[in-house]
């Protein structure tokens, strides 16, 4: 687990300690790609449209081919590893994650994953290409 510096504990706009996960996942129709995304579409976050950030390309393990995954539902633990971690979280905009919360990349969409349990918090689809 990483040490929380000042005003890194919060996350939309809430106060540390206060961090709810999201009962829904956030993507409007018009953005959303099913299996992946488009170069020059867009996704939302935090009630706003975005660019799509350019990325590598992604590995999927082996056995996994995109998988729209939803809020509520649980990674595979072999998920909470550096390698699938979206530490870039703050160059793209994106709020820092709670403690005990990582930003991972899944393909093209950006998940919040619980570190202990792999339960997902929110899905922001189509955020890569």
């Amino acid at each position: 687990m990483r040490p929380q510096g000042p005003g890194q504990g919060q996350f939309q706009g809430q106060p540390q300690g206060q961090f709810r996960p999201q009962g829904q996942n956030q993507s409007p129709g018009q953005f959303q790609r099913p299996g992946g995304a488009q170069q020059g579409r867009g996704y939302l976050y935090a009630g706003r449209r975005h660019d799509q950030i350019q990325a590598p390309g992604y590995n999927y393990p082996r056995g996994y081919g995109y998988r729209r995954w939803g809020v509520g539902q649980s990674l595979p633990l072999f998920f909470l590893n550096e390698e699938y971690f979206f530490d870039s979280y703050s160059d793209y905009g994106f709020g820092a994650p709670p403690y005990g919360y990582h930003w991972l990349r899944y393909g093209p969409d950006l998940l919040l994953v619980a570190d202990q349990t792999g339960r997902i918090a929110q899905v922001i689809y189509g955020v890569f290409y």
